[in-house]
């Protein structure tokens, strides 16, 4: 059974945190104008802007799907072995396909590097 790991307290810090980013780029958006040095001040402002959308777009992204795959204790070893059994594999395409997914989801999850993988996903429009 999968149990989730979201509580009512956490989104409450969460909440708090993005408020306090809010203010912290309001703050910079009113003294970039009013100051002598508005050129400096409005670098430091896109820099603080592309700070936070990166960090929006990486709490976004799994927030709302809980895989089973964030849980695995070796994900390299797993893709490791998956690899082999599928370059051993004599079934149907469908099913090489299937298991070079699995391969390839653990893979962009995690951010692994298998050697053999990336030629292999490529050769696979030719078998």
């Amino acid at each position: 059974a999968v149990v989730s790991t979201q509580s009512t307290g956490d989104s409450d810090g969460e909440e708090e945190e993005k408020k306090d980013k809010q203010k912290k780029m309001g703050h910079l958006m009113r003294t970039a104008g009013v100051t002598k040095k508005a050129r400096n001040k409005m670098k430091k402002l896109e820099r603080a802007r592309l700070i936070l959308r990166k960090d929006a777009k990486k709490k976004r992204a799994p927030e709302g799907v809980f895989l089973a795959i964030h849980l695995l204790n070796d994900p390299q070893t797993f893709s490791e072995r998956l690899y082999k059994q599928l370059s051993r594999l004599t079934d149907k395409f469908d099913i090489k396909l299937m298991v070079l997914q699995l391969i390839a989801r653990v893979v962009g999850i995690h951010q692994l590097f298998l050697f053999n993988f990336y030629p292999y996903s490529a050769l696979i429009p030719l078998l």
